[in-house]
């Protein structure tokens, strides 16, 4: 990884680095809003030659003692209105769907808006999906004791038959900030 770079000024801290991978040169940036109360991922992606493979980025992981009950995710799934879903029970969008299809599920996340909490209090979560179509991708396991592992990913690329080398790899973004009800 080359070095990273930082900038302070009065509203925000943003931190940028360049990371040399064998596809191309992998540009990130993140920054923390401090009057806003957010944070915002970036990813770049300037001379890459996308491989034929999966690429998912910006993981967000929840911390399961911040939550006072079960779960949920809301998003559009292409409608005007905003779907919910209760993650009661464990779910792998990650999970491929079979040889040939490297996942088997995700969210459209349509409206660029996707609110991860409890119902009262979460996660806001905003992308735009007219510059980058990344698909929401849910991962919640139970491990015991009523404790949980729940993370967000954001797939750019999966694969099925019909997938090929090369292409363009659109910039992505997404930002993160508390919502409370």
């Amino acid at each position: 990884m080359g070095p990273s770079r930082y900038r302070l000024d009065e509203d925000r801290l943003v931190i940028t680095a360049e990371i040399p991978l064998s596809h191309g040169t992998l540009r990130k940036h993140i920054t923390v809003h401090r009057k806003e109360e957010s944070l915002h991922l970036g990813y770049s992606f300037p001379d890459w030659d996308p491989p034929l493979s999966v690429i998912r980025t910006a993981t967000v992981t929840l911390n399961p003692e911040f939550y006072d009950s079960d779960l949920q995710i809301s998003c559009h799934n292409g409608g005007e209105a905003m779907e919910t879903f209760d993650i009661d029970r464990n779910c792998d969008h990650t999970r491929a769907g079979s040889t040939l299809v490297s996942c088997n599920s995700g969210f459209g996340a349509t409206g660029g808006v996707a609110l991860l909490g409890d119902g009262r209090k979460g996660l806001d979560i905003r992308l735009e999906p007219s510059c980058c179509a990344a698909m929401p991708m849910l991962f919640h396991v139970e491990t015991g004791s009523g404790r949980s592992l729940t993370r967000l990913f954001f797939s750019l690329r999966e694969l099925d038959e019909s997938s090929r080398e090369g292409g363009h790899l659109p910039n992505f973004q997404v930002g993160l900030r508390p919502y409370a009800r």
